[in-house]
């Protein structure tokens, strides 16, 4: 009977639930050695969201956190979604955060010895991080047209509102005396995209082999990806005005010339191309797909290098960041564009 309960004993003290646990030390911590340590901390966590006719914007926020021994972690993640346009049916959101941090230290260094030059490395720091956010759906961008006249059209150029033409007139768009009649096309459109905001900050403290504290810091602020379907003109259409007749009915040379009347008050004669036709600038496109991603992988090395018997503390960095946008199964009529905008900046430094 003790025979069995001490064979009891021994299977649950080397098996445990759901996992197999082996004793045998992995290669990297046999390749250890005195003086030298590792410290390693990750996560990865994702939000899946649904929603019909409407849209939900997201936010989500990670953290890493470690306290070992003088090492100190800490990463703060943050995503945001909006979009431009009204959504149409299903759409499905899908967002990513994911880091990583370690730190390898070697409390050695070097003996100063003048007859053999050396380097040691005492500190290793790294930071990887990833965040990534993808919609799927339909946002529909439309832009119609609709032939307008008048003696002052809708645009901020010469003669309009604050900006007085070549006569000293204001209130006229008109490039010539003024008060000429002037036909343009009034564009209305919707807008369809896809927004995702990053924020994040990251700290990994530890000692260098002098005991001198070290932090490795990484930076990004309101960096934006816009992923956008335009129709044809939305936001892009010169503003075309058309002098289709003379102050009180005077003839004037002017007449069926085409301008662009520019929002700084230049301004651009096309000549006589022809009369505007309204529908001319209108267009879908359709924004189904659509992601974006934030990544940075950064390292600090701190190296102990011996320059005529005196040992210094070198410490260099490497680094790459990326901002990136993508969109699938857009559909677009002839000349609408699809569009990725990329605003933002990271930083990397120590302290």
């Amino acid at each position: 009977m003790k025979l069995v309960v001490a064979l009891a004993v021994a299977l649950i003290a080397t098996i445990s639930v759901g996992m197999a646990l082996d004793a045998k030390a992995p290669a990297w911590l046999e390749n250890m050695g005195p003086g030298e340590s590792y410290t390693y901390g990750d996560y990865y966590t994702k939000r899946a969201v649904v929603a019909e006719d409407c849209f939900d914007p997201q936010e989500m926020n990670s953290q890493l956190t470690f306290v070992v021994d003088g090492v100190y972690a800490d990463v703060d993640q943050t995503v945001a979604t909006s979009i431009l346009g009204d959504p149409e049916g299903v759409n499905r959101q899908l967002l990513e955060q994911s880091a990583a941090a370690y730190v390898y230290q070697n409390e050695e260094g070097l003996t100063i010895d003048s007859e053999n030059d050396d380097t040691a490395t005492t500190l290793i720091m790294n930071i990887v991080k990833d965040q990534n956010a993808l919609f799927s759906g339909k946002i529909v961008s439309e832009t119609s047209s609709v032939l307008e006249t008048g003696q002052d059209a809708p645009f901020d150029g010469t003669g309009a509102a604050d900006k007085p033409n070549s006569y000293n007139q204001i209130g006229y768009d008109d490039p010539y005396s003024g008060k000429h009649m002037l036909a343009w096309l009034d564009l209305t459109g919707s807008p369809a995209a896809f927004i995702t905001t990053y924020n994040d900050d990251a700290t990994l403290t530890a000692n260098d082999g002098t005991c001198a504290e070290v932090s490795l810091r990484q930076s990004v602020v309101d960096a934006t990806v816009t992923v956008s379907a335009n129709a044809l003109g939305e936001g892009g259409v010169p503003n075309l005005v058309q002098i289709i007749k003379g102050p009180g009915d005077q003839v004037c040379t002017g007449i069926g010339e085409t301008w662009i009347l520019n929002p700084d008050g230049t301004e651009e004669n096309l000549g006589k191309i022809g009369d505007l036709v309204p529908g001319e600038w209108a267009g879908s496109a359709q924004l189904t797909e659509a992601a974006s991603s934030i990544s940075s992988d950064v390292t600090l090395t701190d190296k102990e290098v011996m320059i005529l018997g005196n040992i210094c503390n070198f410490r260099t960095m490497d680094g790459s960041a990326g901002l990136e946008g993508a969109f699938a199964n857009a559909i677009t009529s002839e000349d609408s564009k699809m569009n990725i905008d990329l605003d933002g900046d990271m930083d990397f430094w120590w302290e």
